[in-house]
């Protein structure tokens, strides 16, 4: 086949770059890393693939090779990251799920762990992969993208599903659950989902919804934060006082701050101390920066933003200030270009 050392040289100056990193095991070009418990994991991840996102345009046969300065910092700040935690290698009796978040950039990632059951309905893994998204696919509906996401897995597990007479799939997005046990494919009106879904029709299975196990803020941490901030907050106090006392019958008789809720009085009422306009609750000025980043952590522009806060959250001026933080941020408005209309 004769000589072709580029292989070798690769896997040399990787096996270099990777000296002294603990909890990693590098294969050629695959890299796995290890840690005890799952917050730390999640935490290493997150910052490994935050450092390799100046590197992947590297790997582009579209753009010239150049290594940067910018490129030699990144390089370096994965390496730390990979290098952070000091726990032991993982025993294979336990078992381990590889997670990939999502990032705030456009190009997002795919990820698959695939497990068996052992004995007393423990789960062990036993393989897993990630991917990133094509171009195109960036722009498919967050059902597409789940479904895209089986299709890819059982691609690459083909090797422990083929074959099988029933195997379960477990997804957290239930309104894919009755599209992959139940429709037919003339019954599927999408018909990128009908395509997708013609790819799996070769297996047999059961899909289940599993609700998403990532860490979440407690209801109840977050209710009582809502609750001293609005006690702090004079101008909210003052509104709880007209919501249970009444308004004045002259609007002007009224506080500046409160003129933005004089056409809304009818419909605003008091739970307890926090004042509510249908299902919204009035948010006091303390928390309305810290609400915002959570109301547009999906990027999908500000229309959507605000239909999303008009089923949770209020307060005077609310659109302007989804709409101006929209535009400050970086990902929003890539993801916008993408979306963005074309003349035909």
């Amino acid at each position: 086949m004769g000589f072709a050392a580029t292989g070798d040289a690769f896997c040399l100056r990787g096996d270099m770059a990777l000296q002294g990193v603990q909890n990693c095991v590098k294969v050629i070009d695959d890299l796995l890393l290890h840690d005890e418990d799952y917050a730390t994991h999640l935490h290493r991840i997150h910052e490994v693939l935050t450092g390799a996102a100046t590197l992947r345009p590297l790997i582009s046969p579209k753009r010239t090779f150049v290594w940067t300065p910018d490129h030699d910092e990144a390089f370096q700040r994965v390496k730390v990251s990979s290098h952070q935690s000091t726990s032991s290698r993982p025993s294979l009796t336990q078992t381990y799920l590889l997670f990939f978040r999502r990032t705030l950039h456009a190009s997002t990632a795919l990820d698959m762990p695939s497990c068996r059951t052992y004995g007393n309905g423990h789960l062990r893994l036993v393989q897993c992969g990630s991917r990133f998204l094509a171009d195109a696919e960036t722009r498919y509906a967050t059902i597409e993208l789940e479904m895209l996401a089986v299709v890819w897995a059982m691609s690459k597990c083909r090797l422990y599903l083929a074959g099988l007479q029933n195997f379960t799939l477990m997804t957290d997005h239930r309104p894919l659950i009755p599209i992959l046990n139940s429709y037919t494919l003339d019954a599927i009106e999408n018909s990128r989902l009908q395509r997708l879904k013609e790819k799996i029709s070769p297996y047999i299975f059961t899909a289940v919804w599993r609700a998403d196990e990532s860490p979440a803020q407690d209801p109840n941490r977050i209710l009582q934060d809502l609750c001293d901030a609005v006690k702090a907050d004079p101008a909210y106090t003052h509104l709880l006082d007209c919501v249970t006392s009444g308004f004045p019958r002259n609007r002007y008789d009224l506080h500046n701050s409160l003129l933005p809720y004089w056409k809304l009085r009818e419909d605003l009422y008091a739970d307890g101390d926090l004042v509510l306009y249908g299902a919204r609750v009035v948010v006091p000025a303390a928390l309305r920066r810290r609400t915002l980043p959570h109301l547009q952590n999906s990027h999908r522009g500000v229309e959507a933003t605000k239909r999303r806060a008009r089923q949770s959250v209020l307060w005077p001026g609310i659109d302007s200030d989804i709409a101006n933080t929209v535009r400050a941020c970086e990902a929003c408005q890539t993801l916008q270009s993408h979306l963005s209309r074309r003349n035909l």
